[in-house]
């Protein structure tokens, strides 16, 4: 079976192993010059790839069941199992698990290492213009700038809209749309929120222990506790990186915050 994989991330690159592992001819497809550039940049470089205190009361969203059960069947002993089966040691702080070597870049190296080993093609700087599905869904085409390529299956890992100089520009959620798929309204989530008092730039930089109250239209609808950072433009912190995704859901049906 022959199977594509658009986007040559984290993502991409643990489903191009695993669809290899179980017998399949794979060819990753990424628009920069190399895979995997934004795994370097995780945990402030570290590389913080997953956590051992994994609950559901962990995860935001409208079906957190359906994430719950995904995690289930490969949950954080799974992904110490692959790393350290790939020959990556790996260290556990405060439950975040971590590369020994506290490098990002060895996460890659494992990565990039196992695409080698299961001979699986990568092409890099091919930016996916479409998909295009035969009407009996026999077979799937990969039409790229200069060339189209027939694949029994596509895995689409591209990402989210929220981070377009790094490849993340939406053109994932393009793609599963013009093969009909329904895409719930994509938000900014984990961020900053901007605050329109003025005399937040005379307080930037002060972080404080606190309770985060999210109100919308003056009824109070999640509240989260932890470090609170103030900035010059609003608020930041964990606690507001929580709330955030409810917060946007409201402005973009135009409530009031």
């Amino acid at each position: 079976m022959k199977v594509a994989v658009i986007g040559g991330g984290a993502a991409g690159m643990m489903a191009a192993i695993t669809a290899a592992e179980n017998g399949a001819n794979v060819t990753i497809y990424e628009r920069n010059d190399r895979v995997g550039k934004k795994i370097l940049a995780t945990g402030n470089g570290k590389c913080n790839f997953s956590n051992t205190h994994m609950q559901p009361a962990f995860f935001h969203g409208k079906d957190i069941e359906a994430a719950w059960n995904i995690i289930q069947k490969f949950d954080e002993k799974s992904v110490i199992a692959f790393f350290e089966n790939a020959g990556m040691l790996t260290k556990e702080r405060n439950g975040g698990l971590y590369p020994v070597s506290g490098q990002a870049s060895t996460v890659l190296d494992i990565l990039r290492a196992k695409l080698t080993t299961l001979n699986i093609k990568v092409l890099t700087e091919q930016y996916v213009t479409d998909l295009v599905l035969e009407k009996d869904g026999s077979h799937i085409t990969v039409v790229t700038k200069n060339n189209k390529q027939v694949f029994d299956k596509v895995i689409v890992s591209c990402g989210g809209a929220a981070a377009p100089k790094t490849g993340s520009d939406g053109n994932g959620l393009t793609l599963a749309k013009k093969l009909g798929h329904n895409l719930v309204p994509a938000v900014p989530a984990l961020v900053q929120l901007k605050c329109s008092d003025s005399f937040f730039k005379a307080i930037s930089g002060v972080r404080t222990d606190a309770t985060l109250k999210l109100v919308i239209d003056g009824k109070e609808v999640d509240s989260e506790s932890g470090e609170l950072q103030f900035t010059d433009y609003g608020i930041s912190g964990i606690v507001v990186f929580q709330l955030s995704r409810t917060a946007a859901y409201a402005l973009k049906n135009k409530l009031s915050l």
